[in-house]
């Protein structure tokens, strides 16, 4: 692993730890839903840092719904 991959993959661990959800707006761009606090400006400007990552990762699964609106 890469440490743009473990720095991907810890950034999740911590949104996932703060209930944060991360998802592809109508315009495929990244939506952040998260409760009034949970953001912190360290989390957000590492979210910001990690945004082509996150769009990476978040794509192909949004894509994958679309298919099978049964998951």
């Amino acid at each position: 692993m890469t440490n743009s991959t473990s720095s991907l993959a810890e950034l999740l661990a911590d949104c996932k730890a703060r209930r944060i959800r991360l998802v592809l707006s109508g315009d495929g761009e990244l939506e952040l839903i998260a409760r009034r606090g949970s953001l912190t400006p360290d989390l957000l400007a590492r979210l910001k840092a990690h945004k082509a990552g996150l769009l990476a990762t978040l794509r192909p699964l949004a894509d994958q719904e679309a298919e099978d609106p049964s998951n």
